[in-house]
């Protein structure tokens, strides 16, 4: 069992690798990634040698499986004219499962298992890097493997291995939260030496994260930044080197911002447009305005239009339709207790994180764990601006997460 623990480990770590770094062929497929969602559940075959569960995660898993199949059901039946397309369309929401036992299970299998994941999720922030890159300096390679080219939002925003901006910043931005963790926790213990390579990242995840022009990642950053290290400063107002040390680096940002302030405003105009149109108070929020948040508001209006006469019953969970928010998705398919099923998995989710850092970890599971809290924390706000379930590699990110967060116990190194 041992031997297939460690095999299973290996194993899941490098379809997981595969997967979320496996070219897209949008040229080729249409952008559709059903190669990445085959490479990703291959691990899932060797579930049955290595997965143990414990009595109440079972009965958890099972009563939201059960949740889940009910609505989702229920909305297929009611949007009528179903046949075996809307019917296997609606079984999608399977593989999330199997995503969430593959972390269960994987966790399981190694008192390193976190550690090995930081490192598989780093590899993968190198390659995003280097595609980057890539994607700056020879654009048609990109197209070729990543990038759509009837869609010219992206001419000039970066997607790297995904094929839309706002998923390539949804994927590193776990990253940021990681190295802010890092930078903020070294700044806290003089004897830690990894505060440089820690601000060194986070400034290389903040570039890309500021190339995709995704506004509400870059706002998330900038205001978890913000609001971390406030509380580093407030808690070490003893602490003259840390004090000076933050004030001298706040300075130097604020600096080179005023002095290329032209540059960066041609170079990053999407990004400084959304933040005058939002401070200009034109926000419509009757749907109706112009803008890409505006957009997502009509749409989720458009959900609950469409719900208006059965709250409580989706319209189609077998359409395949694109909302651009994970509630108008949620509202649309399977309506109000959707949204509110994610709220619950979410209240839970956290209660169980903060029960994990109650405990004595390593360096590195602290940081792991800290940045898991407020990535899963602060999905109510980014998930206004895309959805999640349509799109293989980062639900295969996002579900392995939280069955990681499931699945991990302390267990005395």
């Amino acid at each position: 069992m041992v031997t297939m623990q460690k095999l299973y480990l290996l194993f899941f770590l490098v379809c997981f690798f595969i997967s979320i770094a496996a070219p897209i062929f949008p040229g080729a497929t249409g952008g559709m990634m059903y190669h990445v969602l085959f490479i990703s559940l291959i691990p899932s075959v060797m579930l049955p040698w290595v997965l143990k569960m414990k009595m109440n995660f079972v009965l958890g898993f099972m009563l939201s499986f059960f949740v889940i199949f009910v609505m989702t059901y229920a909305s297929l039946y009611n949007e009528g004219n179903i046949n075996i397309s809307s019917a296997l369309s609606s079984l999608k929401i399977l593989y999330f499962g199997i995503y969430i036992l593959m972390g269960y299970a994987y966790v399981s299998c190694s008192t390193l298992s976190v550690e090995l994941f930081g490192r598989t999720y780093f590899g993968l922030v190198i390659v995003a890097v280097i595609v980057s890159i890539i994607e700056l300096t020879m654009p048609s390679v990109s197209y070729l493997l990543y990038k759509r080219e009837s869609m010219e939002i992206l001419d000039d925003k970066l997607s790297s291995i995904f094929n839309t901006t706002y998923h390539l910043a949804f994927f590193l931005f776990f990253g940021y939260l990681c190295y802010l963790q890092n930078f903020i926790r070294s700044l806290q213990n003089p004897a830690n030496s990894s505060a440089l390579l820690a601000f060194m990242m986070l400034l290389i995840i903040m570039s890309l994260i500021l190339l995709t022009q995704s506004r509400m990642f870059v706002m998330m950053a900038v205001l978890i930044s913000v609001f971390l290290i406030s509380i580093l400063l407030l808690k070490r107002v003893n602490k003259p080197n840390i004090l000076i040390s933050v004030t001298i680096l706040f300075i130097a940002i604020l600096g080179v911002i005023f002095t290329f302030w032209d540059a960066l405003a041609e170079k990053f105009y999407y990004i400084v447009y959304g933040v005058d149109f939002l401070l200009s108070g034109q926000l419509d929020f009757s749907g109706d305005g112009i803008g890409s948040f505006n957009t997502r508001i009509n749409q989720i209006l458009f959900s609950i239009a469409q719900i208006h006469d059965n709250p409580f019953v989706g319209v189609g969970s077998g359409k395949d339709i694109y909302l651009e928010s994970l509630y108008a998705y949620l509202l649309y398919k399977y309506a109000v207790p959707g949204v509110i099923f994610y709220f619950v998995i979410l209240c839970f989710l956290v209660k169980k994180i903060n029960f994990i850092l109650k405990g004595n970890n390593s360096f590195r599971e602290q940081v792991f764990f800290n940045a898991c809290y407020w990535f899963f924390i602060l999905s109510p706000f980014y998930f206004l601006s895309g959805p999640l379930f349509e799109v293989p590699k980062l639900s295969l990110f996002f579900f392995v997460l939280i069955g990681i967060v499931y699945g991990y116990e302390k267990v005395d190194k």
